[in-house]
């Protein structure tokens, strides 16, 4: 959530970090203490009332898609739908049986057992981990993005891979799009 005015964005009291606001419930909510908070209705900063959400999450990716298809069936996998172990379970558990159209996930996807092949895989913000501040950001970009590419069907069978970058002349970006892993090494 951010001011439109000023660019204020509230923040958790006891760890300093921006909220996440998560639109089904209404709430901001910390992801390292778990502290809850409902939405203010003006700018602790200025006084305005113009908050709104930004940013791209699984949850925002979700709505869109069912709005885009409605009456699909959507499983999201993330740090937030798989809380609790009956959710976890029941998830995976779909995710395994293929009882869906659409799968929105992010790397919790690689946590557990492979997924089926899929016909698509579309990976927004592909080079979102490699403006982190750890110098393995590259490796791990890139591993990241071999897994998911990896979920799609051979090109042969059918699968199409659709990648969103900002930067495609990334030696990363390069690498996954030309399936050749040697550039990324080399680089």
């Amino acid at each position: 959530l951010v001011c439109r005015d000023c660019g204020w964005v509230p923040r958790c009291r006891s760890c300093a970090v921006a909220f996440a606001y998560y639109r089904e419930s209404a709430r901001l909510a910390c992801r390292y203490c778990g502290r809850r908070e409902s939405l203010p209705e003006t700018c602790a900063a200025c006084g305005a009332s113009r908050l709104s959400p930004i940013g791209e999450g699984t949850e925002r990716i979700e709505q869109e898609i069912r709005r885009l298809f409605p009456g699909s069936r959507i499983v999201r996998i993330d740090r937030d739908t798989l809380r609790g172990l009956a959710a976890t379970r029941r998830l995976w558990q779909q995710v395994q049986a293929c009882n869906w159209d659409i799968l929105i996930g992010t790397q919790a996807l690689f946590q557990r057992e492979p997924i089926p092949p899929v016909g698509l895989v579309g990976i927004i913000h592909a080079d979102s981990g490699l403006h982190l501040p750890d110098f393995r950001a590259a490796e791990r970009t890139h591993q990241l993005l071999i897994d998911a590419v990896n979920m799609a069907r051979p090109a042969a069978a059918g699968g199409r891979v659709i990648l969103q970058t900002s930067l495609p002349m990334h030696h990363v970006m390069q690498a996954v799009t030309a399936h050749d892993p040697a550039r990324f090494y080399n680089e």
